[in-house]
């Protein structure tokens, strides 16, 4: 009996540890996956969909109710509060997928900042190195020592700060995808982006056609015209008949305000854009530049005319001009996304995210 229960416990501790094991393996992520799971298990979403929810659920008794009335201003108001919701609901939608690209970026950034760091440590400790060597021989000072001592240990405290953000910036990420914060995550490297050929005015045009806010004014435009007609066949005072006549006006205009606001906004993001396509040119020729040093400063130190640390803050500049790359293609993912949701909010939502 006692063999029994030994054995049944140890399958049963086997059985734990592996659980934990298998709870614990890492999961690759890739972009598009990463905006699924986001639409898939946030809380703020799912609240924002049962509002939605029983907005269409209203809405359909509407429609119903006012069989029996037929009144356009009924179904014009029941059109414009089901409008309302799915616009809260996107609204909310795209910005869990803004929030959780920017959270990936950041975290591949600083992945890419501790890489860089990390390099900068070794050069910095085998100087350390050579110094206590000098000094050995007369040729350093004890300060000499302390000073890189000094150098050496501010840039293992940077590291050290900089990877507490990663593994911070890692947990709120996972807790954004709805993860268990122990689960372990690995991040697909994003490479260079697509360049969105498009103009200002193909993305002003597209805005405009697509826009939930103009879309919900013009059932607001409609409301209120209504409304002015009723007062006009019925015995409403002059004062009340100005106010209708002026919520046309109000509507109206509130529609030309959101075109041009649109308008604006799309030449804002459209030169923002290009500033960022000028600054990767920019970094990729820097890049270039910094590994064709690097290549000669290689064949240099084989012909034995640079030293060592020359060769390694060659490779050292080579990892900061690609960072300033790395960093240049995330700001464009960023607004990237920001106009494409501009463009068309319910594209990344109703695609399921290909």
């Amino acid at each position: 009996m006692k063999k029994r229960f030994m054995v049944l416990l140890l399958f049963l501790t086997i059985t734990i540890l592996f659980t934990i094991s298998a709870g614990a393996e890492s999961i690759e992520l890739n972009l598009s996956r990463s905006y699924q799971l986001t639409l898939e298990d946030n809380t703020s979403l799912k609240i924002a969909q049962k509002e939605l929810d029983n907005k269409m659920i209203q809405y359909e008794k509407s429609k119903a109710q006012n069989l029996l009335n037929q009144s356009n201003y009924n179904e014009i108001q029941a059109e414009y509060n089901l409008m309302a919701a799915r616009k809260v609901y996107l609204d909310t939608a795209n910005n869990l997928l803004r929030e959780t690209l920017q959270k990936y970026t950041n975290i591949l950034l600083k992945k890419r900042n501790i890489e860089l760091i990390d390099r900068q440590i070794n050069l910095n400790e085998d100087r350390l190195s050579e110094i206590k060597s000098q000094y050995e021989v007369g040729e350093k000072s004890q300060l000499d020592i302390l000073d890189q001592q000094i150098e050496v240990n501010d840039l293992n405290k940077e590291k050290g700060q900089l990877k507490n953000e990663y593994e911070q910036l890692k947990t709120e990420f996972k807790i954004q995808l709805g993860l268990d914060k122990d689960q372990g995550i690995g991040l697909s490297e994003l490479t260079k982006p697509k360049y969105l050929n498009l103009s200002e005015e193909e993305i002003s045009s597209q805005a405009l056609e697509n826009n939930w806010n103009i879309k919900m004014n013009r059932l607001n435009l409609e409301l209120a015209k209504i409304e002015k007609k009723r007062n006009e066949v019925s015995s409403t005072s002059e004062m009340d008949k100005k106010i209708s006549e002026n919520k046309v006006h109000i509507a109206q205009l509130q529609i030309e305000q959101q075109k041009e606001e649109l308008n604006n906004r799309s030449r804002e993001l459209k030169n923002q854009l290009v500033n960022i396509e000028n600054n990767i040119e920019l970094f990729q020729d820097r890049t270039k530049k910094a590994k064709d040093t690097n290549e000669i400063l290689k064949q240099q130190y084989d012909a034995g005319l640079t030293t060592q640390y020359d060769l390694v803050e060659g490779e050292i500049s080579v990892l900061q001009s690609e960072y300033q790359l790395y960093s240049s293609y995330m700001s464009y993912y960023l607004q990237k996304l920001n106009i494409e949701l501009l463009m068309n909010p319910e594209a990344e939502v109703l695609n399921d995210v290909n």
